[in-house]
């Protein structure tokens, strides 16, 4: 019987294990994942959006892939060439759209919502009397709140579109 220890692939793995531990893969998106607690639909988010932006910025994406420029490129399809450019456009738009809306946008709203909390002093937490309601305090919180979480949504649901577009 064949000891574990003398097969290349034992030695093959552990040497993979060890070099990974050390020099990890996909660094890029290692050090977007915060070192503290939240939630799992928070890192969802997380690991989603930084790989649109890494498809964009490190891998070139409309550099690479031809996006419908140069029918040329496209006559090879058949009759239907031309709708197949006006797909590869649109895919495009929406990439751009997605990419503008995480690298720009949704930074600007976290900043308002940060402005949008009211200033807190410490004594006031010990005062029993409220000098606002919630909504008329918090009210400009929750709006930019929902509005974050319903862009945050239809940008998720566009890049796992294109997604099953692009990748399958």
């Amino acid at each position: 019987m064949k000891s574990k220890l003398l097969t290349p692939w034992f030695w093959y793995k552990l040497w993979a294990d060890i070099k990974n531990f050390f020099n990890p893969r996909q660094k890029w998106l290692t050090k977007k994942i915060p070192n503290y607690w939240c939630d799992k639909d928070e890192l969802i988010r997380i690991v989603i959006f930084e790989c649109l932006v890494n498809f964009v910025d490190g891998e070139k994406c409309f550099e690479v892939i031809c996006w419908g420029e140069d029918e040329e490129d496209f006559k090879h399809y058949g009759e239907n060439w031309q709708q197949v450019v006006q797909e590869k456009q649109e895919e495009k738009t929406k990439i751009i759209k997605c990419y503008d809306y995480i690298t720009k946008q949704r930074s600007q709203l976290v900043i308002e919502l940060n402005k949008a909390y009211p200033e807190f002093n410490i004594d006031d937490l010990f005062h029993t009397q409220l000098k606002q309601s919630y909504l008329e305090t918090y009210g400009e919180v929750n709006r930019i709140e929902a509005l974050i979480k319903k862009l945050d949504n239809e940008t998720l649901s566009t890049i796992l579109e294109l997604r099953e577009r692009l990748w399958t």
